[in-house]
């Protein structure tokens, strides 16, 4: 058994391949592997690689595990410690900056090489507009009140574009993302992909459990047009979500319990210095039943053509599809989505620069035997033409398929946890137990800081000024119902 690529980033003379814990580097243009970085006592700490970015030189690799620890490759260079895991990684296109989007909303900007530790310093006050404290002094950008999915910055890199589980897109001004441009409304579900075609890049696009993608004028915030996707993408969603039930993961768990620090060992010195954060220990999931409920997550989104009067072309993946899908981005082309089914789930997909592209592929799920199970393939657009399989596949492709595959165990596997967004970004109302429903249990006052009590004094100041508002609001409502009821009957009475 091995493990499959997870990411693929291909660029003019290296390509970058994930797998699992493992991270290679392949020479695009000649079947050969330049270089693998992968050491028993970093699988061991820090698992499989969760996300992954590479700068437009290929000179720096960052990624993210579940360890919280940002790393720095010069294709380890250096290892930064991150404040929660990392949802989503990208560099600025000078290379100098790394920007990282978290799990608990915060999107924070590292510089490249990080600056010389300082002793002596003493403790640090706690950034008031951050959710959490970050131990390694990244700048916070900006920060949502939801889970981040997918963070961007334009071409000219002069906004940055955030998505969360919430339904929210906003546009903010770069590094100054305190200013808000735009939102982008209109979405019911989660955002989980967001892209900018390089050929209209005053164009949007997002994805995520809405059946439609959606193409945006991002500046304004205006909606330029949906492209309904559900149909061609539901029956060739293979991998289920996991059935929740009450109190097993999702938001029907128990709430997390606090972190307590502190210098001294007394009482006093315990109460001042709880923690507010919550602990970033991921809730137990249940187990993968096999009448599963099937769910939609767009997993990428990506572009083809546009040059040389190619018509463009959107391509886009799903968590758990075994087909990658394309439509024509203008917008007076026909809509409609054609699938190339691959009878694999799709992992990850990447263009390279003359329109072909690579397909990572779960080429060890399921019990079925099928006759080629190999990692990747690749596809290929022709006159704008629907993608098929390439005739003159680049010479990277062996090497993904032979010299780059690493030997993994069924626990490893398992640790991978590839479709986990199927269960983590939908929203589940689950159905409160009848034992559970009006027993909500008070705050313990006891084990609360001050300034936790005094948000749930000031919670019920809040609630209480608006229950008396609406109470004052019905009694003018009801005044000015009598005297509208009173004209009327004096109009009827006149001659």
């Amino acid at each position: 058994m091995s493990f499959p690529h997870t990411h693929l980033l291909p660029g003019s003379s290296r390509t970058i391949c994930v797998s699992g814990p493992h991270i290679s580097v392949l020479d695009t243009e000649r079947p050969r592997r330049v270089n693998c970085r992968a050491r028993r006592s970093d699988k061991a700490k820090g698992g499989p690689i969760r996300v992954a970015a590479v700068d437009r030189s290929q000179k720096h690799l960052a990624t993210s595990s579940d360890d919280k620890c940002l790393r720095v490759w010069e294709l380890i260079k250096r290892g930064r410690e991150l404040p929660k895991k990392a949802t989503d990684v990208r560099f600025t296109q000078d290379g100098q900056t790394i920007i990282v989007a978290d799990k608990f909303g915060d999107v924070f900007a590292y510089p490249l090489h990080p600056p010389a530790e300082k002793k002596d310093e003493g403790k640090k006050e706690k950034d008031g507009l951050a959710s959490h404290e970050n131990p390694s002094d990244g700048d916070l950008v900006l920060g949502h009140v939801s889970l981040l999915t997918a963070c961007i910055l334009t071409p000219d890199e002069r906004y940055i574009i955030t998505a969360d589980r919430d339904e929210h897109i906003r546009v903010s001004w770069y590094p100054q993302a305190y200013q808000i441009e735009s939102f982008c409304l209109g979405n019911e579900k989660f955002v989980s992909a967001l892209h900018i075609p390089a050929s209209a890049p005053d164009r949007l696009i997002s994805g995520g459990g809405d059946p439609v993608l959606r193409v945006w004028d991002w500046m304004s915030g205006a909606l330029v047009r949906e492209i309904p996707v559900l149909d061609a993408v539901e029956p060739t969603i293979k991998v289920k979500s996991l059935k929740r039930k009450w109190g097993e993961g999702g938001e029907g768990t128990a709430p997390r319990k606090k972190k307590r620090k502190g210098k001294g060992k007394g009482k006093a010195a315990g109460e001042n210095e709880v923690a507010e954060q919550a602990t970033d220990k991921p809730s137990e999931e249940p187990q993968m039943e096999e009448e599963g409920k099937t769910v939609l997550v767009v997993h990428k989104i990506d572009s083809v053509g546009g040059e040389y009067g190619q018509p463009p072309y959107i391509v886009f993946s799903a968590v758990g599809a075994t087909a990658l899908y394309a439509c024509p981005f203008a917008e007076n082309a026909p809509a409609g989505v054609q699938a190339f089914d691959f009878g694999l789930p799709v992992l990850d997909f990447a263009v390279l620069a003359d329109g072909r592209i690579l397909v990572s592929l779960d080429f060890q799920w399921g019990d079925e035997t099928l006759e080629a199970r190999t990692a990747t393939r690749c596809l290929q657009f022709t006159d704008g033409n629907v993608p098929h399989r390439s005739r003159h596949p680049p010479p990277v492709l062996a090497t993904l398929n032979k010299a780059c595959l690493h030997p993994a165990t069924n626990a490893e596997l398992d640790v991978l946890d590839l479709y986990s967004a199927l269960a983590s970004m939908p929203k589940f109302n689950l159905p409160v137990p009848e034992d559970e429903g009006d027993a909500t249990p008070a705050p313990d006052t006891e084990q609360m800081t001050k300034r936790q009590m005094g948000r749930m004094k000031n919670k019920s100041a809040v609630l209480a000024r608006k229950a008396a508002a609406d109470g004052g609001v019905e009694e003018e409502r009801e005044s000015k119902r009598a005297k509208s009821d009173e004209g009327e009957g004096g109009a009827d009475m006149m001659p």
